[in-house]
């Protein structure tokens, strides 16, 4: 029984370190990723560009609405033009449905789809999808959003990256007026549950290797 508890907190301690996302200010993690047309993409490749990492998955609600959301303001802030690409990280999402709801949200010319992106998001710690990650030219995150939220706040940091032009410093920016909607991330809602409830079970197998050893004496 004492081993069995041990195992499954060895079990968590992976999940957990992994659901830490990167910081904003903090050096992003190394990415290389393959997109849906077969060009590499990668930390290297994308140094010197303002990078929007896209998390999500065919099959989720949230996705569904905020992905179309962020086509629309992507070309309405006129971020098609510049050295800005959004790539688009499906995850566990079957080929054909995950290419079909890609090209359903009329995506901006500069934005990529990588189909496998289950190493990357491992990589980045997202709990669950849709998670965004801004980063600047020099790879370092400039914004985390986890949930569906609106996207001019979802964009806010790449349009500052892009209006300071090569060296990097913010200017303002000014918003329409939108309102913002903050439904929770729908993996990490499920990350959180398994991890109570396997700490839970955990400590209960423990209780009662404790109570059986006592009784033996």
């Amino acid at each position: 029984m004492r081993y069995a508890a041990l195992l499954i907190i060895m079990l968590l301690i992976p999940s957990i370190a992994a659901s830490a996302l990167p910081k904003e200010g903090s050096k992003a993690p190394v990415m290389r990723a393959v997109t849906y047309d077969g060009k590499a993409v990668s930390t290297t490749s994308l140094q010197g560009k303002i990078v929007v990492l896209m998390f999500v998955a065919e099959w989720c609600p949230h996705c569904r609405e905020e992905l179309p959301a962020l086509s629309k303001a992507w070309k309405e802030y006129g971020l098609e033009s510049g050295d800005i690409v959004g790539i688009v990280m499906m995850v566990s999402s079957s080929e054909s449905k995950a290419i079909e709801f890609f090209k359903s949200v009329n995506p901006p010319s500069n934005w990529k789809l990588v189909l496998e992106g289950e190493d990357t998001a491992e990589s980045f710690g997202v709990p669950g999808v849709p998670t965004t990650v801004v980063i600047d030219r020099s790879w370092t995150v400039a914004g985390v959003f986890v949930g569906a939220q609106s996207p001019d706040k979802v964009l806010e940091p790449a349009i500052k990256l892009v209006g300071a032009g090569s060296q990097g410093n913010y200017t303002s920016v000014t918003f329409p007026a939108t309102p913002s909607t903050t439904p929770k991330s729908e993996g990490g809602v499920q990350t959180i549950l398994i991890v109570i409830i396997a700490l839970a079970l955990a400590t209960v197998i423990y209780l009662g290797y404790r109570m059986r050893g006592k009784r033996k004496k």
